[in-house]
Parts: C-alpha cells; structure tokens; sequence
C-alpha cells in the first residue's frame, strides 16, 4: 500500500527538479511508459514533468511495482486529502466536493483515461481536518 497525503491545494502542484540530463531521461522514460500504461493517447509527456510532477511520480511508482517488477507486487495508491482547514495563506477545501475539482484537473491535464487497468488499484480518501465541525466522531 502506497499513500500520499495533502493538506491543501497548493500541495498537489510541483515540477520536476532533476538537473542532470541522465536523471531527466530516466525520469522521461518512466514517465513515458506511465503514461501509456494509464491510456494518455492525447497529452505530452511534458504535461507530467509540471505542473503535477509528484502526482505523476506516485502513479510511476505504481506502474513499476505492478508492471515492471518481476514478479509484480500487488500495490494500491492511496491519495488522503484533508479539508476543512482554515489556515491564512493556504487554500484548504471546506468539503470533499470542493477537492474533487482539483482531482479532475489534474487525471485530465495528465490525460489519464479512468477505464485503465491502473486507474483501478487508485483510491482517494478525504477526511476533516476538525472532525466535530463537521459531526464525525
């Protein structure tokens, strides 16, 4: 079980820091065969370098365990997004109907088709940052 967790949107965007061209055709590499592996038929593979880089590495990782592995290992991702923030300067969704927009963007951007056979080991979990705001015990 792999899992990643968000605080807030700003988490979700970042680009890929590699500096060394060797380091940068690996990363393109993998990102390549990723992507193929999600169906994206119609984005570039630069649109997985930025602006949702880390994203993209988290379903790389996924694709490795499962594809590239011999044998391959049995893996879920698992995505946790917490809402219900109210910290200055961060933008925090107040409900899991809010985040869910910023999702969207980013399986869209990466052209990632939901139907793949990888899509189905993803799962997205959201929980309150203030469970008694929001009646959850």
């Amino acid at each position: 079980m792999l899992i990643e967790a968000k605080g807030h949107l700003g988490e979700l965007e970042s680009k890929c820091g590699a500096t060394s061209q060797v380091s940068q055709q690996i990363i393109h590499s993998a990102l390549e065969k990723t992507s193929k592996a999600f169906g994206n038929c119609r984005q570039p593979i630069e649109n997985w370098l930025t602006p949702y880089y880390q994203y993209a590495n988290r379903l790389a990782v996924l694709y490795f365990l499962m594809k590239e592995c011999t044998p391959g290992v049995e893996t879920r991702l698992l995505f946790i997004y917490f809402y219900g923030e109210n910290r200055e300067g961060c933008e925090c969704p107040q409900s899991e109907q809010k985040g869910l927009p910023a999702i969207q963007k980013m399986t869209e951007w990466l052209g990632i088709d939901r139907r793949s056979e990888l899509m189905q080991r993803m799962h997205y979990l959201f929980l309150p940052v203030n469970p008694a705001d929001v009646g959850v015990r």
